[in-house]
C-alpha cells in the first residue's frame, strides 16, 4: 500500500529518488507470547554499524526515519511490512528496523516483558546524477524472537538468566540489576534500576564482561550513601571476575572504582576469583597459583581479602 500511495508522487517528480525504505516478511518465534499484545510497533532508522544494544538505542522521533502501527487483532503473522519511502536521499548508507509487540499504550520502545527483533540492512547509492543513497529494499525478513528484560522478569538469588533479574533492598528503596538484551551473554550490558515505594528513581546500564553473578545495594565504606555492587565472571579457563560499582546518593547511580589491592595481596593470582557480601563486609576470594602451575590446576590455597570500610582498602581477611 505504501508504494501505491506513493507512486502518482513519483511520476509527478520523476527526478527525484525514492528515500529508504524496507519491505519484507515479518515473523514471531514459536517461544515468544504474545497474547498480551495491542498492536505490532515498527521503527526505521540510521545505524552506525555498532552491535546493538537495545538499552541505548536512540528510538526518539528526532532520529528515527519512519514508524508505523498495525492494531494487532487486525493482521496475521507472518505479516508482510512495509516502511520508509516518501521523496528524497539521505547521507547514511546503514540502516536498522526494529518491530516489537507491544502491550501498553507507550510506544515509544519496547517495554520490559515485550517481545522484539531487528535487522540491518544497506541502502542502495542512488548513482551518479544524485547524491547520497536511496530506495526501498525488499526482501528484508525477519523475526520477532527477543525478549526485553525487565521488571516482568523472574526473580532469583543469584546468577540471572536472560529474562531474570536479582533484587536487594536498602532502607527505602529497591535495587533490580539484570542482563540487557543481548544475543552473546559472555559479554555484552547489565541494566540497573532504583526504585522507591513501587516509584521509578534512577538507572543505569553498563558494559558486562562475562554473566552476572550477584548484586549488592549496600553500604561497604564510611560515608553515609549506599553503593550498588555487581560482580560478573568472565567466560573461558581463567574466569576473571570483574566488579562494577555505583553510590547512591537518594537521586542518581554514580560510577566509582573501589582501590585496587596492594601487590603483595595478589601475588599469585591468575583469575578464578569471586566476590561475596557477608554482613556488609566485601570479601574476594581466589586460588594461588605456583610458579609452574597450569592454569587448570593451582597448587596454592585459596587467598581471602576483604574491603576495610575504615580504611576504605583491601586487606588480608581472618575470618
Amino acid at each position: 500500500m505504501l508504494l501505491v500511495i506513493l507512486l502518482p508522487l513519483l511520476l509527478g517528480v520523476a527526478c527525484d529518488p525514492l528515500a529508504p525504505g524496507a519491505v519484507g516478511q515479518l515473523v514471531v518465534s514459536p517461544e515468544a507470547k504474545i497474547d498480551a499484545g495491542r498492536t505490532l510497533e515498527i521503527r526505521f532508522l540510521p545505524d552506525d554499524g555498532k552491535p546493538f544494544d537495545l538499552a541505548t538505542a536512540d528510538l526518539s522521533a528526532e532520529y528515527r526515519h519512519q514508524q508505523a502501527s498495525w492494531n494487532l487483532a487486525e493482521i496475521e503473522f507472518p505479516f508482510q511490512y512495509g516502511i520508509g519511502g516518501g521523496l528524497g536521499s539521505s547521507e547514511h548508507e546503514l540502516w536498522r528496523v526494529i518491530a516489537w509487540i507491544a502491550e501498553s499504550d507507550e510506544v515509544d520502545r519496547p517495554k520490559p516483558g515485550e517481545w522484539y527483533g531487528t535487522r540491518e540492512l544497506g541502502v542502495a547509492d542512488c548513482g551518479l546524477t544524485i547524491s547520497g543513497y536511496c530506495g526501498v529494499m525488499s526482501g528484508i525478513d525477519f523475526e520477532i524472537e527477543f525478549l526485553r528484560a525487565g521488571d516482568s522478569s523472574r526473580r532469583v538469588a543469584s546468577e540471572p538468566e536472560p529474562g531474570e533479574y536479582i533484587e536487594e533492598t536498602f532502607n527505602s528503596y529497591t535495587m533490580r540489576c539484570m542482563e540487557g538484551d543481548d544475543t552473546a551473554r559472555s559479554m555484552g550490558s547489565y541494566i540497573v534500576r532504583i526504585s522507591s515505594n513501587g516509584s521509578p528513581v534512577t538507572e543505569v546500564t553498563g558494559d558486562r564482561d562475562g554473566t552476572i553473578q550477584d548484586c549488592w545495594m549496600t553500604n561497604i565504606d564510611a560515608d553515609e550513601d549506599a553503593e550498588v555492587l555487581l560482580f560478573s565472571k568472565s567466560a573461558g579457563s581463567g574466569g576473571y571476575a570483574q566488579l562494577y560499582a555505583y553510590r547512591f546518593d537518594g537521586e542518581e547511580l554514580q560510577r566509582i572504582e573501589l582501590p585496587p589491592p596492594d601487590s603483595d595481596l595478589m601475588g599469585g593470582y591468575q583469575g578464578r576469583d569471586s566476590y561475596e557480601l557477608i554482613d556488609g563486609t566485601l570479601f574476594r576470594r581466589f586460588p594461588i597459583y605456583q610458579e609452574d602451575d597450569p592454569n587448570c590446576c593451582p597448587e596454592g590455597d585459596d587467598r581471602v581479602i576483604e574491603f576495610d570500610s575504615a580504611t576504605s582498602a583491601w586487606k588480608l581477611s581472618t575470618t
